[in-house]
């Protein structure tokens, strides 16, 4: 399993300024090697390993809006296989909420 995020505080380690020095911090929920800096500005700029080698993918973007989820489609036509099972999750209550 690899996490895909933009935010670096969910890699084992990341560096912070802090009075001009630079720190590192360890986090226990670190995905350490496992943990893939992703920019969804970016879709498909990931290492060339990780084509076509995902059986599956969760996604959950940051934004409902016609841009962002096509470039993570992108993301995902670019990590899939030809048989990946794909789960997309959002805030969009369908019509079986109440």
């Amino acid at each position: 399993m690899y996490l895909f995020e933009f935010d670096k505080r969910f890699s084992c380690t990341y560096n912070y300024l802090q009075d001009g020095l630079i720190f590192s911090r360890y986090l226990k929920i670190g995905y350490g090697n496992r943990f893939i800096f992703y920019d969804f500005n970016e879709p498909t700029k990931l290492h060339e390993s990780l084509r076509n080698n995902f059986d599956y993918i969760l996604i959950d973007p940051p934004f409902l809006n016609e841009q962002c989820l096509n470039k993570f489609l992108d993301t995902v036509e670019f990590l899939s296989t030809g048989e990946t099972r794909l789960v997309i999750l959002s805030g969009i209550c369908h019509t079986s909420c109440k």
